[in-house]
């Protein structure tokens, strides 16, 4: 067995490194780093690394490189099959479901005292269940742009080739199927609206067949993510928690959820318009009129700053106006931050550069979140 393992392996000779364990660590980094290739050179310091607590003979016995170099390609695909997930799962949008679920909770929670055990149920409740649709959403909008991603996206797995069709397929399946499931063992008919609406708005708006794929359709395509993002996140969300805490379902629309929904609102058409705007070239070639192709990248930037102004501008007064110390802090300086460092990042944003548009609109998915941290103390 000892003279099978010490065969050289890839043009690299075991034995040959064996001979020497008894050099200093020095010496044997220079032999190795001035003889051997990079990727030899790690082999061969991981062997003398074991050889100072474990004999040559024991060594040879158990050290099986076609073992090594099997689990080394299992580690590989694993990876890439979660970095794959990942990148189809758009994490920017799945971390902005899982802040703003969080963000209504506690908006609930302030309103409505409840016990610790209860919110972190009525939390995993819907984490759970909107986590899974939201996958189902996105990867169903790759589906049927994969054409368009190519030019735009090509780092997707659709895009890239690293997924196909049927695989794309099933996870939307899979991932909408245990949405609903979860929805449905809930019993809560605020999460379950929330999430067989959120489904069919995606649906519509990605879907090219008669009468869907409204994202061709620019107000159509902003009407869906106004939807979604503006108010069925806000509504849905906060009476499944308010439900929850009080057992008794309400339709009412609270101040602060009104407040809420405006401002969101009006970030949400933010959203809908920059996410266009590094992607004028591939909406091109696909005929996907969009805002960014019909007026120009500059008139939407300057749109989209306003719109921000706006909604921050109203934070800012809210604060202002508002009779309680920590809300007058917390709303007031924190708008007023929030609008200054975007104010500058715009000031910044390369119009011709799609880099630099998608590093802007990534930006403001920040701002996104942070609002959400603001929102709680309404």
């Amino acid at each position: 067995m000892c003279a099978q393992h010490s065969q050289p392996f890839g043009g690299f000779d075991v034995k040959l490194y064996f001979r020497n364990f008894r050099c200093t660590r020095a010496s044997f980094k220079s032999s190795v780093f001035v003889n051997t290739s990079n990727t030899h050179s790690k082999l061969a310091f991981c062997c003398w690394r074991v050889a100072k607590t474990t004999s040559r003979s024991q060594i040879l016995g158990q050290f099986r490189f076609s073992d090594a170099m099997e689990a080394s390609t299992r580690f590989r695909r694993m990876s890439t099959s979660t970095k794959n997930l990942i990148s189809f799962s758009r994490p920017h949008t799945m971390f902005g479901t899982l802040i703003s679920i969080t963000s209504m909770g506690f908006m609930a929670c302030l309103t409505q005292p409840c016990l610790p055990s209860t919110f972190i149920i009525m939390l995993l409740q819907a984490v759970l269940s909107a986590l899974p649709m939201n996958i189902a959403i996105v990867g169903l909008n790759q589906l049927y742009d994969k054409k368009m991603d190519k030019i735009n996206k090509p780092y997707l797995p659709l895009a890239a080739g690293s997924y196909s069709t049927n695989t794309g397929l099933n996870i939307v399946a899979l991932a909408s199927s245990l949405a609903l499931i979860i929805g449905a063992l809930c019993s809560s008919f605020h999460l379950m609206f929330t999430l067989v609406l959120s489904l069919l708005l995606g649906v519509i708006y990605s879907v090219d067949s008669s009468w869907m794929r409204w994202k061709q359709v620019p107000i159509l395509a902003l009407s869906c993510i106004l939807c979604v993002r503006a108010l069925l996140v806000q509504w849905g969300f906060h009476g499944h928690f308010a439900e929850g805490f009080t057992g008794v379902l309400s339709l009412r629309i609270p101040k602060n959820i009104i407040f809420s929904m405006c401002f969101m609102g009006l970030y949400s058409i933010v959203i809908a318009l920059l996410k266009d705007t590094p992607d004028v070239v591939g909406d091109l070639k696909s005929n996907i009129r969009t805002f960014s192709v019909r007026f120009g990248v500059k008139p939407v930037l300057r749109a989209c700053m306003s719109l921000l102004c706006v909604d921050y501008l109203c934070g800012i007064y809210l604060g202002i106006t508002s009779m309680k110390v920590y809300q007058f802090m917390i709303l007031t300086f924190g708008h007023l931050s929030c609008l200054l460092l975007t104010m500058d990042k715009y000031a910044k944003t390369v119009t011709n550069s799609s880099a630099s548009l998608y590093s802007f609109y990534m930006f403001v998915w920040k701002m996104f979140y942070l609002e959400y941290l603001i929102l709680p103390f309404l």
